[in-house]
C-alpha cells in the first residue's frame, strides 16, 4: 500500500508549521497542547499511586515533540479533571490512552466522558489491549481510533492527518479506525521498526509522576522470541533492539539528569542476544565504575544462561546486582504447558551459576492457581522454591502471583485446554497478578487464595530461619542497595527486624564493627544493638520473637550490657565490674555472633 507524502515534503520528523483546517478547529483559540498522552493508573491499598512509569508513552511524546507537535502527558487515579482543563484551556487533535487489562475500564470511562463533553475531540487508544482487542475498542465508541504495535510513527502521521488532512486515514499503516460509514477499518499492519535508535532518548521530565523507578528504568528492545502461554509477549514476538553504544547514551543521560546509581532494564528478555550483552557489558566497563557508580537489573532465561555459561560472570563484573529469571512452577507439566521450554534441572543449575558469580539478588515468580494447578502441583512449586533459598540463602528471592488471562494469549482463548475456569476475564475485581481471575477444575478461588497465603508464609519464614547464618557482608549489601532505590526481600526483612535492622543501622555507617582485633582496648566502644529496657523489665530475658530465640542474661552479664551503651570503651567495661578480661570477652564476641553488640573504633 502507498502512502501518501507529507504535504509539505518533509520528514515525519522534521518540525512542520502548523496549519489547521477549519472544520476541525475546536472552539478555542490556543492551539496548545495538540497531543495529550494518558496513563491511567490505580491507587494501592496503602494510598500511593503505582510507581512503574509507561516509557512507551514517553517514546511517542519525545518523537511527536521532535516532529514540531506540543504535547502534555497526564498520569495517575483521577485524570479527567486534568484531561478537561487541558481541553478547556486548549485545542488538542488528539488524546491518547494507554490501555492494559487493569485500567480498560477506567480509560474507556475517561474517553466516553470526554467525548461527551468535547465533540471535537478525538481519542486513540494504544497499548497491549489495542494491539489485539482494536475491533471491540473501536466499536464500542469511547475510541476513534486504535493504534496497533509501534505508535511512534503512526501518531505522528495521525496528527499530520488531523493538521493537515494528509495523509488520509486509509494510507495509516497499523490504524484501525472508525469510517465516514460508521463500519469499523482495520489498515494494514505497519512495517516493524528495526531501527530503534532513530527515536530520541525519552523525556522523563514530561513525566508527570517523578519517582525513583522513572529515573531507573529503561528499555533496551521491543519484543520477545518466546511463546509462553500465560505471557501477553507471546503476541508480540518480533523481536528488536537498541545498539549498545545506544544503550550507554541513555544510561549517561539518566546519570547526568538525576544521578542515578541503579538502573533497570525492563526488557522482557534482556539477554535474549547474548553477543549484545556482551558488548553492553564491555562498554559499561569501559564508561563507568560498576559496583561504585552502576549497579543494575534485568531479565533473563534459564536456558539462556545455561548454554551461556560466560554471561553471569560477565554481566556481575558489569554492575548486575539483580537477576530475574523465570521459573512459574516446580511442576514441570505446568511448565511444559506454559511452553517454557526449560525444565527443572536447568532452573536448580542456573540459580547455582548466580551464586558462584555473585550475584546479590535472584529473584523469581511463581503462578500459583495458573494451568493445570492441583494441590499436588503447589507442593511442588513450594518444594522447588524451599531448594532454591537452601541453595542460594540470602540471594535468593520470590514473588508470586496468581494467573491473569491476558487477552490474546492462548490461555485466555482456549482456557479449557489448560483445565481452567475463566471467572473474570475483563479484570473487573482486582488488579491482574494480584487477585483470582481463573480456577482450575481442582482448585477453587478460595483454595488458591488459601494455598497462596501458606507458601508465601512458608517462603518467608525459611528466609528469616537463615538470616542469622548469613555472612554479615552479605547481609550489608541488601541494605546499602536501598541507599540506591533498591530494595530487596532480604533487605525487608533485616530493616523490619528489631535487632538486625538496628545492628545493620549502626553498621552501615561505616563507624561501627562485628570485631575489634588489635585495637587497644581503650579505644573500643561497645554498643549493643538492641533495647535494654524490656530485658531488664522482663528479668534478664530477651526473646528475638523473628529468630526464636531466647536469651538468659545472669547480673553480672546484664551489668556488663548496660555498660555497652556507646559511652564506655572496653578497657572501662572490664574494669568498671573486675570483670576477666577473658571471660568478657568471650560474652561480647557469643553477643557479636547473635548481632546483639557492635564495636566502634576511636584511636
Amino acid at each position: 500500500m502507498t502512502i501518501e507524502a507529507n504535504p509539505l515534503g518533509q520528514s515525519f520528523l522534521e518540525p512542520q508549521k502548523r496549519v489547521v483546517p477549519h472544520s476541525i478547529l475546536p472552539p478555542k483559540e490556543s492551539l496548545q497542547p495538540d497531543l495529550i498522552l494518558v496513563n491511567c493508573v490505580h491507587r494501592e491499598i496503602t494510598g500511593s499511586i503505582s510507581q512503574s512509569p509507561q516509557l512507551g508513552l514517553l517514546y511517542i511524546a519525545s518523537t511527536v515533540r521532535q516532529a514540531g507537535y506540543q504535547v502534555a502527558l497526564v498520569a495517575g487515579d483521577a485524570v479527567l479533571r486534568e484531561i478537561t482543563k487541558q481541553c478547556c484551556n486548549g485545542s488538542p487533535f488528539l488524546v491518547g490512552f494507554y490501555v492494559n487489562s487493569d485500567n480498560y475500564q477506567e480509560a474507556t470511562r475517561v474517553a466516553r466522558l470526554l467525548k461527551a463533553r468535547f465533540d471535537w475531540l478525538r481519542t486513540i487508544a494504544g497499548g497491549p489491549v489495542a494491539s489485539v482487542q482494536d475491533f471491540s475498542l473501536v466499536n464500542e465508541g469511547a475510541f476513534d481510533f486504535a493504534c496497533r504495535g509501534d505508535g511512534e510513527e503512526l501518531v505522528v502521521e495521525l496528527l499530520n492527518h488531523l493538521a493537515f488532512g494528509s495523509p488520509s486515514l486509509p494510507n495509516i499503516l497499523g490504524l484501525t479506525y472508525r469510517a465516514d460509514t460508521g463500519a469499523t477499518q482495520q489498515n494494514m499492519p505497519r512495517p516493524l521498526l528495526r531501527n530503534l535508535d532513530t527515536f530520541p532518548i525519552p523525556d522523563r521530565s514530561l513525566y508527570p509522576l517523578q519517582t525513583p523507578e522513572l529515573r531507573s528504568q529503561l528499555i533496551t528492545s521491543r519484543g520477545c522470541g518466546f511463546r509462553c502461554t500465560f505471557c501477553f509477549e507471546s503476541t508480540n514476538r518480533r523481536f528488536r533492539t537498541h545498539s549498545a553504544q545506544r544503550v550507554i547514551e541513555e544510561i549517561r543521560h539518566l546519570k547526568e539528569l538525576y544521578g542515578s546509581t541503579y538502573v533497570t532494564f525492563v526488557d522482557d528478555v534482556f539477554t535474549q542476544d547474548p553477543s549484545r550483552v556482551r558488548e553492553i557489558c564491555r562498554l559499561l566497563l569501559r564508561t563507568f565504575r560498576p559496583h561504585e557508580d552502576l549497579f543494575w537489573y534485568c531479565e533473563s532465561r534459564v536456558d539462556q544462561l545455561i548454554r551461556n555459561p560466560d554471561l553471569l560472570p560477565l554481566m556481575q563484573e558489569a554492575g548486575l546486582v539483580r537477576l530475574q529469571i523465570g521459573t512459574e512452577s516446580g511442576s514441570q507439566e505446568v511448565i511444559d504447558a506454559y511452553k517454557k521450554h526449560i525444565n527443572l534441572q536447568q532452573i536448580v543449575d542456573a540459580v547455582g551459576q548466580c551464586v558462584e558469580a555473585d550475584v546479590l539478588s535472584i529473584h523469581t515468580n511463581f503462578i500459583l492457581g495458573g494451568a493445570l494447578e492441583t494441590p499436588e502441583t503447589l507442593a511442588k512449586t513450594l518444594e522447588l522454591a524451599q531448594t532454591l533459598v537452601a541453595l542460594a540463602p540470602g540471594r535468593f528471592e520470590a514473588t508470586t502471583t496468581y494467573l491473569s488471562p491476558y487477552p490474546g494469549t492462548d490461555i485466555a482463548s482456549q482456557p479449557q485446554k489448560y483445565q481452567l475456569r475463566l471467572l473474570d476475564p475483563h479484570f473487573r475485581t482486582g488488579l491482574s497478578d494480584d487477585y483470582i481471575f481463573v480456577e482450575t477444575e481442582a482448585l477453587s478461588k478460595e483454595d488458591i487464595l488459601r494455598l497462596g497465603l501458606a507458601f508465601r508464609a512458608e517462603l518467608t519464614k525459611q528466609m528469616i530461619g537463615q538470616l542469622i547464618q548469613i555472612p554479615s557482608e552479605l547481609l550489608l549489601k541488601h541494605v546499602d542497595m536501598t541507599s540506591h532505590d533498591l530494595l530487596t526481600q532480604w533487605a525487608e526483612l533485616i530493616l523490619n527486624d528489631p535487632i538486625l535492622g538496628g545492628w545493620a543501622r549502626l553498621r552501615g555507617t561505616g563507624l561501627y564493627h562485628d570485631q575489634y582485633g588489635e585495637q587497644p582496648r581503650e579505644n573500643v566502644f561497645p554498643l549493643r544493638t538492641f533495647d535494654l529496657a524490656k530485658v531488664v523489665a522482663n528479668g534478664g530475658r530477651l526473646f528475638w520473637p523473628s529468630m526464636g530465640r531466647k536469651y538468659e542474661f545472669r547480673p553480672a552479664e546484664l551489668r556488663i550490657l548496660e555498660l555497652c551503651s556507646g559511652k564506655n570503651s572496653l578497657q572501662e567495661v572490664f574494669d568498671s565490674e573486675s570483670v576477666d578480661p577473658i571471660t568478657g570477652s568471650a560474652f561480647l564476641q557469643s553477643l557479636v555472633h547473635h548481632k546483639l553488640v557492635v564495636f566502634r573504633w576511636e584511636s
